[in-house]
C-alpha cells in the first residue's frame, strides 16, 4: 500500500506522488490504483526515486508514472 502525501509535476517527467509505502513493494511496471475525486485511477510506474527535507529529516518514496495515451497524460499533468 502506497499513502501519498501530495504530488506536483516536474517538467520532462509528468506526475510525480510522494509518499510513503506501508506494505509491498513499488516497482518500475507495477500498477498503482488510488483514487481521484472518488473514481478509481490505476497508473503504470514508470520510475521510483526518493526525496528528502533535510533539515525537517523526512524522507518519501516519490513515483513517476507511463501514461497509455495522451488523454491520460493531459489529465494528470
Amino acid at each position: 500500500m502506497f499513502q501519498i502525501q501530495g504530488s506536483h509535476k516536474i517538467a520532462n517527467r509528468g506526475l510525480v506522488a510522494f509518499g510513503q509505502l506501508a506494505e509491498g513493494k513499488a516497482k518500475i511496471g507495477f500498477y498503482l490504483t488510488f483514487q481521484i475525486n472518488g473514481d478509481s485511477v490505476c497508473l503504470k510506474i514508470g520510475g521510483v526515486e526518493m526525496m528528502d527535507n533535510i533539515s525537517t529529516r523526512e524522507s518519501w518514496v516519490a513515483l513517476t508514472f507511463v501514461y497509455r495515451d495522451e488523454q491520460e497524460k493531459k489529465l494528470f499533468e
